[in-house]
């Protein structure tokens, strides 16, 4: 057996970016960097709710690459690969092979639209079940199956049965957390400033916030919020909420480039990260990696990111982040603790090297042709 000599890797042509992105294309280079060619497929659609034409293209096109590169391995991002289960079986027709062997989940497909804690009248977005079906589907056909968390490992094998999941967990710049760590006294030149850095889609929970954070009016602080989607229907009504309920508290920047979310780190005090679900939260790694601490939600897979640099809290109760958050603010001790916390995971953080390192190990380990 010969390991695979180049890598065909497929994601969705997304309007914006993500974590699950930033993931992809920082193993990628760093795959590139040890010597494995790379062939990124973006795929346009509306996955993960493809029509039959899409998914039939895509199959063709990746059959089209295994005849040209029969030694490949190929990649297929959970966007479009927990939805097109097909792709991980061989062909009805008597083709020996599928035409994708790995199978990278960021987030489980009915993650997306589960609400804990309320009715299923109240969970915004199309019935799932569908889609867990054709996840099922892929997640037991695929060769290997890779997500970005032991959470996340055991929220498949709960979900679908599989046992063997591969984690490869987001890597982190190690070099910029000394810039964080002595950058800001706690709270003496000017307000707390508290971030929340996520999509502006319902999953990342922002209306929480304006609930929350309207209990500590009587406190000196701002609220910035960085990511795509402020003009879609749902991100625009979540910044009028914000802005209503939080009067002058609200900093909205957008979609921000890698040097200028460094920047935004380097001006943040604590991350909130209240999302109904979590993989993981690179975004949680990115600011430990500044030193900065931050409360995630409880029962997702920012705690396990989070590691002891902060607090948890119920993504549906507001009342428990106003809590955590007061004590947070008024403590100094408590603000101490978290920052040094913050430190000691910095320095634990796997590096970006190692991430592609596993990938490259993992791929390598395929039998190809």
């Amino acid at each position: 057996m010969t390991p695979p000599d180049r890598l065909i890797w497929v994601e969705p042509d997304l309007p914006g970016p993500s974590g699950g992105s930033l993931y992809n294309a920082r193993v990628i280079a760093g795959l590139d960097r040890l010597g494995l060619p790379t062939e990124v497929l973006r795929i346009p659609g509306a996955w993960p709710s493809p029509d039959e034409d899409s998914r039939a293209a895509l199959r063709t096109t990746l059959a089209a690459r295994r005849t040209q590169h029969p030694d490949a391995a190929v990649v297929v991002d959970g966007l479009i690969g927990s939805a097109a289960p097909e792709l991980f079986s061989p062909d009805p027709d008597g083709q020996a092979r599928p035409v994708a062997d790995i199978l990278l989940i960021h987030l489980p497909l009915e993650a997306e639209h589960e609400r804990p804690g309320t009715e299923p009248a109240q969970v915004p977005g199309p019935a799932p079940s569908d889609q867990s079906a054709a996840e099922q589907r892929a997640v037991t056909s695929a060769a290997r199956v890779v997500t970005t968390s032991q959470w996340a490992a055991e929220d498949l094998h709960r979900r679908h049965g599989r046992d063997d999941v591969d984690v490869v967990v987001p890597g982190a710049d190690p070099a910029d957390a000394p810039q964080r760590r002595t950058t800001r006294a706690f709270g003496d030149d000017g307000p707390w400033r508290l971030t929340v850095a996520a999509s502006l889609t319902p999953r990342k929970n922002h209306l929480l916030l304006a609930e929350a954070l309207g209990s500590l009016l009587d406190q000196p602080w701002v609220l910035q919020v960085a990511g795509p989607g402020g003009e879609t229907d749902h991100g625009s009504h979540v910044l009028t909420v914000l802005r209503r309920r939080l009067p002058g508290r609200v900093i909205h920047h957008g979609a921000l480039t890698p040097g200028q979310m460094k920047a935004l780190w380097e001006d943040t005090d604590l991350v909130l990260l209240p999302s109904w679900a979590e993989t993981y939260g690179m975004v949680v790694v990115e600011a430990c990696a500044h030193g900065v601490p931050g409360i995630v939600s409880a029962g997702t897979g920012a705690v396990e990111a989070l590691g002891a640099a902060g607090d948890v809290a119920d993504p549906a109760r507001p009342e428990q982040w106003a809590l955590r958050l007061r004590r947070w603010m008024e403590d100094p001790s408590l603000r101490g603790r978290w920052a040094e916390a913050a430190r000691t995971r910095a320095d634990s953080l796997p590096t970006w090297e190692k991430t592609a390192n596993h990938w490259h190990r993992l791929i390598g380990s395929l039998p190809n042709g």
